[in-house]
């Protein structure tokens, strides 16, 4: 290596697109341009026409100029067809122990597939107000007064919440008397 963040290795060398003078990548020339950054025959940091987002290996750059084998085309469609299957094989999150796969929870799988059915549809939903929970889940409420536990279900504390800060409209009250009434036929009374 010469130069610290330079390599003497030509990189630019590789297969030129002809049209338009871009290098055109394979997934073979990416896992051979690791295998030199890995052994330090070869680095990327400095160099322009790294198929690496900042250089950073573990991203691709966008609009990247590639050319697909057949089985890899096939891999782009079913994940084009079938967005679980994409999420479950491609997403990443990084938490401090490094990159693990996603793992789909049941309404989310739900909200995807919601998605699929229906074209025009609106998720209005923040972080953490509870999409997980359905209607009937037990939610438990620790009572400091009496030390005792009691499990109720979350329309009711729902609706509680709704009533101590006088926020009842008339949906609400029906859409709590249609949770009620459910909750009664889904537990057979």
């Amino acid at each position: 290596m010469r130069g610290g963040a330079f390599s003497n290795i030509n990189i630019a060398a590789m297969e030129k697109n002809a049209e338009i003078g871009a290098t055109v990548w394979t997934s073979e020339k990416v896992e051979k341009l690791l295998e030199d950054y890995a052994s330090g025959a070869v680095d990327i940091r400095g160099y322009k026409g790294s198929p690496f987002l900042m250089n950073d290996v573990n991203l691709r750059k966008p609009k990247l100029q590639f050319q697909y084998t057949k089985k890899e085309m096939r891999e782009l469609r079913r994940c084009a067809k079938d967005p679980i299957y994409f999420a479950r094989n491609y997403c990443q999150l990084f938490t401090e122990e490094g990159y693990i796969k996603v793992n789909l929870r049941d309404y989310q799988r739900e909200v995807i597939n919601g998605f699929l059915d229906h074209r025009f549809a609106i998720l209005m939903a923040s972080r953490q107000v509870g999409k997980c929970l359905i209607f009937s889940t037990l939610i438990q409420i620790y009572d400091k007064k009496t030390n005792t536990i009691t499990n109720i279900p979350f329309y009711e504390l729902w609706y509680g919440l709704l009533k101590r800060h006088k926020m009842i409209t008339i949906f609400s009250w029906i859409k709590y008397r249609l949770y009620k009434k459910y909750d009664l036929l889904a537990s057979g009374h």
